[in-house]
């Protein structure tokens, strides 16, 4: 049982799963010098929801974090004590000082505390920073409300409580090249498998080019009004490049509008035209 990543000797590590980097896990973040996730989700392995979507891969969340350590999580992990997580930890990183939310639980049956971790701490010289629950409205922001809002389509309030773009990152593959025919060269993105992913529709989003960052409309739904299949699609206005292969890097904002079949390719065109035009709003 290794971590993968590096922390500075004696610096500053943040524990938790941190599946989508939300306002309430930046907080811990902004305090660290690298956090250690446990991957797989601890929920799919203990089976509590096995089939729960991933709000962030590996990749998606390196990204949003400086210095993002793993901890390959397994029925192993999950039978380790309190004390021999911990010891792992120390062990492995040799940290300083270790940062959690209010709310964190380690070790076989979650019987760690907050209160344990800092009496551990005491005992090894480290101390521990505990960060409050950040909220809304008085409500905790939760990573399971925020997949709820994604899969509904409402990617604005996602957003907001994510505290940045929700990433989708994935590799450019062959589509059938019915974009480029209508006039709207589109990218066809093969993403993470247990990716959580928004309801059909059209969304702003943002693509990442050597340029910089690129407006662009995001596709999801499965093509009524062309009749093949559901797909991944990105359209950037102004960008005709040739993307198969390459890894694209997707930020998506809002919602412009759902599914819908057109009565014919021209009405889909002219809709194409009102969402490109829509990305300025």
């Amino acid at each position: 049982m290794r971590i993968l990543g590096e922390l500075p000797k004696g610096g500053a590590i943040g524990l938790g799963v941190f599946d989508g980097v939300h306002r309430g896990h930046q907080t811990i973040v902004d305090q660290t010098d690298g956090i250690l996730t446990l991957f797989p989700h601890p929920d799919r392995i203990l089976r509590k929801n096995a089939e729960m979507p991933y709000l962030c891969s590996l990749v998606e969340l390196a990204a949003l974090v400086p210095n993002l350590l793993v901890l390959r999580f397994s029925s192993a992990t999950a039978l380790l004590p309190p004390d021999a997580f911990l010891a792992l930890i120390l062990e492995t990183l040799h940290p300083g000082r270790i940062v959690v939310g209010s709310d964190f639980r380690f070790g076989h049956r979650h019987a760690g505390t907050v209160a344990h971790l800092q009496d551990w701490g005491a005992l090894h010289g480290i101390y521990v920073t505990v960060v409050s629950l950040a909220a809304v409205s008085g409500s905790p922001i939760k990573s399971s409300h925020i997949r709820e809002l994604i899969q509904a389509g409402d990617l604005a309030d996602a957003c907001g409580l994510l505290g940045h773009p929700y990433p989708l990152f994935g590799r450019v593959i062959r589509g059938k090249g019915q974009g480029r025919t209508l006039g709207f060269p589109t990218a066809n993105l093969r993403v993470f498998r247990n990716k959580c992913l928004p309801g059909f529709g059209v969304y702003a989003a943002e693509v990442e080019l050597e340029s910089g960052r690129r407006p662009a409309i995001l596709y999801i739904g499965n093509r009524p009004t062309l009749g093949y299949g559901d797909s991944i699609e990105v359209h950037i206005p102004g960008i005709d490049v040739q993307l198969v292969g390459r890894r694209l890097k997707v930020w998506i904002s809002r919602k412009i509008r759902g599914e819908h079949k057109f009565a014919s390719t021209d009405a889909l065109i002219t809709q194409i035209y009102r969402d490109i035009h829509a990305l300025q709003g």
